[in-house]
């Protein structure tokens, strides 16, 4: 049954004082709320992302308080593109993340008004990966303002061949172009999908038989997640149910697990 396979949430975002952006979830964004859920979903790991200037997030206290919560949460540091982004800046602020405990970086274009065109950015990615920090990279693209158009999937392609060989994870996989999304980062084997938000948020629509397709045919390049607390990690289980049903149990443990552990490159081991 694939109730019985563990799931690592590719996506989760608990904060240091329980709050999240607006008034959504207030107080009650907490570590010890999330690994409730947690348990309760079968979820054994995650990872953990701050947000600048959400929740009480500080770069220099979060990776620990993700360590303590659970040694099987991962936390990843948000990257703000503020400060000095020379190279010689941009590696030290990399190996401090690293030796604070961190994995990765989420670099959300949205939060910190930055385009995928921006010049630093193909610098930042590529000195991120060599400290040996994962990239998460959010391609949800629409918002409001002047600015917004420039954030598409033309720019997204044009990234990822700029980078050449990318190892990143495109955090919720372009939403409503999910499909598209698939077959911009199909030539590029280290291009990780995340299904977190779409996964939950577009439920019923057109979307689930592109889920479905990927679950079955594309089933080594995805992986899901909660975006909690927009979504519960108990929301991303019964999904996942409902997309592993009658699914080869390899396909499932793919998408479940193994596909994000083998991203972050060997910090999960298969029985932790």
């Amino acid at each position: 049954m694939s109730d019985n396979i563990p799931l690592f949430d590719s996506l989760a975002h608990p904060t240091p004082d329980g709050n999240w952006l607006g008034s959504k979830a207030a107080g009650r964004n907490s570590f010890g709320q999330y690994l409730r859920e947690a348990e309760e979903a079968n979820c054994r790991w995650a990872l953990c992302v701050g947000l600048g200037g959400v929740g009480g997030y500080d770069e220099g206290s979060y990776a620990e308080l993700v360590r303590a919560t659970s040694p099987h949460f991962y936390p990843v540091a948000y990257f703000d593109f503020g400060g000095d982004l020379g190279e010689r800046e941009l590696e030290r602020r990399f190996r401090r993340m690293k030796d604070s405990g961190y994995v990765g970086i989420k670099i959300h274009p949205r939060i910190a008004q930055v385009q995928l065109d921006h010049p630093r950015l193909v610098p930042a990615i590529q000195l991120a990966a060599e400290a040996g920090l994962a990239v998460v990279l959010c391609t949800h693209f629409y918002s409001a303002g002047a600015e917004a158009y420039r954030n598409n999937l033309t720019a997204l392609s044009r990234l990822l061949g700029e980078l050449g060989d990318p190892k990143l994870m495109l955090a919720h996989a372009g939403t409503v172009r999910l499909l598209e999304v698939m077959e911009i980062a199909r030539p590029y084997p280290r291009v990780l999908l995340d299904l977190s938000e779409t996964l939950c948020k577009y439920e019923g629509s057109s979307l689930d038989l592109d889920i479905q397709f990927m679950f079955r045919k594309f089933d080594r390049r995805i992986c899901v997640g909660s975006d909690s607390p927009e979504y519960s990690i108990l929301d991303v289980r019964r999904r996942f149910e409902e997309f592993a049903r009658g699914l080869d149990p390899e396909k499932a443990v793919n998408v479940a697990h193994r596909n994000l552990r083998n991203f972050l490159g060997g910090v999960t081991s298969p029985a932790g």
